[in-house]
Parts: C-alpha cells; sequence; structure tokens
C-alpha cells in the first residue's frame, strides 16, 4: 500500500527536468 502511494510521489521528485 505505501508502494503505491510513494510511487507517484517518487516519480515527481525523481524528475531532474
Amino acid at each position: 500500500m505505501a508502494s503505491a502511494v510513494n510511487a507517484p510521489s517518487v516519480q515527481e521528485n525523481r524528475d531532474p527536468e
């Protein structure tokens, strides 16, 4: 469950550009 909620958060934070 936490993974699903962290997935979108990490993708947005991982975006260097």
